[in-house]
């Protein structure tokens, strides 16, 4: 939702962020509509464009909950508050995603597609709620998760030619691919008695 309103206007989030959108005088008071300046119409105008994504993107149910406020701030943070929980359960969330993290492990009959998914799901779950780690971390976490660990941690050392146009999950995938063609040519020059 972020990116839609940066692609509506490049100052829309702060406006939802920040729920600033009628101006106030040095007092406090609210200053009336007809003495704005243009900077000030223009932030009451983006309140009211980001209103109307959040109010057409709901259900009837998150609609009742949210329709009555005039700040896309407050329908923002109610949503936030709806969906995300509060900062306890955010933290509850964190630490149970650090845990998956760590722990990680390849599961047993599954493709190393489907690792890499479940892997990339975790990592961004965790980067939404602010934990990132390094490409080295990921690294580290998935190739001890790899079939035949020593095997492949030996054969992970011969070298594989890096891609400068993939993210570092395809990177992977593919040096996991090359790797176990690797493997396959190892055992077959050892008669198929490569050991991990």
């Amino acid at each position: 939702m972020i990116a839609f309103f940066d692609a509506c206007h490049i100052e829309m989030w702060e406006v939802v962020e920040q729920g600033d959108y009628i101006p106030h005088d040095d007092a406090g008071r609210e200053i009336p509509k007809g003495r704005w300046n243009e900077n000030q119409k223009q932030i009451f105008m983006l309140n009211s464009k980001a209103r109307n994504p959040l109010l057409c993107a709901l259900t009837e149910e998150e609609y009742t909950k949210v329709h009555s406020f005039k700040s896309a701030k407050q329908m923002w943070d109610i949503l936030a508050i709806t969906y995300e929980g509060s900062l306890e359960v955010k933290r509850n969330k964190l630490s149970l995603l650090v845990r998956k993290y760590e722990l990680f492990k390849m599961e047993e009959n599954k493709s190393i597609q489907t690792m890499f998914g479940r892997f990339q799901t975790i990592v961004n779950e965790l980067s939404f709620l602010g934990r990132t780690y390094d490409n080295f971390d990921h690294i580290d976490k998935l190739l001890p998760s790899l079939p035949d660990g020593t095997t492949w941690r030996w054969l992970m050392v011969l070298p594989v030619e890096p891609s400068k146009t993939f993210s570092l999950m395809r990177r992977l995938e593919n040096e996991v691919e090359n790797t176990l063609k690797k493997l396959q040519w190892w055992r077959s020059i050892q008669g198929g008695s490569a050991t991990s």
